[in-house]
């Protein structure tokens, strides 16, 4: 069985790095906190291209294992 364990645990780490630019970026509403709003852009950007990525590693193991099991019959 393909076990999708790495894939699915980096679409979870962006999910949290997501969460954090988001909440740093909701706080900047408040006059008091100083956030980088162009450093908490790119974060936001690059969880979106670590989910992209790790999917399309998801979608290739599952695309392989179906080619593996056709040619198996």
């Amino acid at each position: 069985m393909i076990q999708f364990d790495a894939p699915l645990q980096g679409i979870q780490n962006a999910e949290s790095r997501l969460n954090t630019a988001a909440g740093r970026i909701a706080r900047a509403a408040n006059p008091e906190d100083h956030v980088d709003l162009s450093a908490e852009i790119v974060a936001l950007l690059e969880a979106k291209n670590a989910t992209a990525a790790n999917t399309k590693v998801a979608q290739a193991m599952d695309d392989m294992s179906r080619n593996l099991l056709n040619i198996t019959g």
